[in-house]
């Protein structure tokens, strides 16, 4: 296989391995390892639920499936909560932040983030008390 061929295939394969939903970050050779995440309309995530490195540097490359807005906001158990109580006087507000991105229906958005130390985390959708009807995502951290 000639030089210029390989980088490609490397790239390819990179991609459709990040597409594939496992839940598992996708390591690249070009950047932090993406994990892909579905938002749907049924108030779900998915993964539901993945395990990961302290100080790992993922990409959260996130769709939203769904017809209606939806969000997704890292933080632990306190930030989601504070997150819960500052949406509730602002049901329908989206915006991005270091911690989180609105996602309008069909939009494709990516974050990326570090969690610093090792725990459990979430990310959750908290436009119109998504979160509470279980649109959240749990993220265990390992040292």
């Amino acid at each position: 296989m000639s030089r210029v061929r390989f980088p490609l295939v490397l790239l390819v394969v990179g991609l459709v391995a990040a597409c594939s939903g496992t839940g598992a970050p996708t390591a690249s050779p070009m950047g932090p390892a993406t994990i892909a995440v579905r938002l749907s309309d049924d108030l779900r995530m998915d993964p539901s639920s993945i395990t990961v490195k302290a100080g790992q540097v993922l990409r959260f490359a996130v769709t939203n499936m769904g017809s209606m807005n939806h969000e997704f906001f890292l933080g632990d158990a306190a930030a989601q909560m504070a997150h819960t109580q500052s949406m509730m006087g602002m049901p329908g507000m989206m915006h991005d932040e270091p911690s989180g991105i609105g996602m309008m229906p069909g939009a494709m958005k990516t974050l990326d983030y570090a969690f610093a130390t090792a725990g459990t985390y979430e990310a959750g959708c908290h436009v119109n008390s998504h979160y509470a009807a279980g649109m959240k995502m749990v993220i265990t951290v390992e040292p």
